[in-house]
């Protein structure tokens, strides 16, 4: 008997310290303490004969897998006409032999995490060039998606920035209220917030025998490079070289151009439907 209540306090302890092992802490907000390095940015300075091809290849970097990273981040239109002197920066998972660079923290979010508040704690000002260059959507965080901060080391006068703030959003819990059955014209629920800002416009352009989109754009004060993957997603763009004369596309812009459509930020609130919200 005495061998057998022993046996079972045996049992109850190991149980105990299980679950003790497997109990989990929800991560507070505005942490950084466990945020991981997903890679690297160095830059580098173009010398004659080189090609960003050539320069990859000499780091150590797949070039076409990172292309699209690379075009958006140096906001190239032409690679063929890269001058000597340039500096680019380029995606790489370590720093080598460069000078100035940037460490990409990952950061996954949380509820209640605000934007401002984390760039604080990385000492990253908005107006840094590259914060939106690594991101695809700060005004609008939501929870459980990553955030990439990119945290600068070396000379201020290397350091990439046109002085241009990127779109900062609120907490996280606020952009993250969730919707549910739009699809399908079902009820929204979630937090109310101020909405009706004008995010961007559609230039609606009619393709012409001869026209590229990279042309258009360039025409048209559109930064192709910084847009292009938006203007993949909006048209459904599989391959920029077959895209026939008289097809009409829909490009961003920050101003309306001829015919265009005006794109309205709206942040869902509690009973509204897509259909209410379409109709109003």
């Amino acid at each position: 008997m005495k061998k057998r209540i022993l046996a079972l306090l045996l049992m109850a302890v190991i149980l105990a310290a299980l679950l003790a092992g497997l109990s989990v802490t929800a991560a507070a907000e505005n942490d950084i303490s466990s945020d991981s390095i997903s890679g690297y940015v160095v830059a580098y300075t173009l010398e004659k004969d080189d090609t960003v091809l050539k320069v990859c290849n000499k780091l150590g970097i797949d070039f076409y897998k990172n292309q699209a990273l690379i075009t958006k981040i140096n906001s190239i239109g032409d690679y063929s006409k890269l001058p000597v002197g340039k500096v680019i920066w380029l995606p790489s998972t370590s720093v080598g032999s460069a000078k100035d660079y940037y460490i990409l923290k990952s950061h996954k979010v949380v509820s209640g995490d605000n934007v401002n508040t984390l760039l604080s704690k990385y000492d990253i000002a908005s107006t840094d060039t590259m914060l939106s260059r690594v991101n695809n959507n700060l005004a609008s965080p939501t929870v459980g998606s990553t955030i990439t901060f990119p945290v600068y080391k070396g000379s201020e006068s290397a350091k990439m920035t046109d002085g241009t703030a990127a779109a900062i959003g609120g907490t996280a819990a606020a952009a993250a209220g969730t919707a549910t059955g739009l699809a399908a014209g079902g009820t929204a629920t979630g937090t109310a917030l101020t909405s009706g800002n004008v995010v961007y416009y559609l230039y609606a352009h009619t393709m012409q025998q001869g026209d590229t989109v990279g042309a258009v754009c360039t025409a048209n004060g559109i930064n192709f490079a910084q847009n292009s993957a938006l203007i993949t997603r909006i048209n459904g763009i599989t391959n920029y070289n077959r895209i026939p004369a008289g097809r009409t596309i829909l490009l961003p812009t920050a101003t309306p151009t001829g015919a265009s459509y005006k794109v309205i930020a709206h942040q869902i609130q509690g009973g509204e439907t897509a259909n209410t919200i379409c109709s109003s």
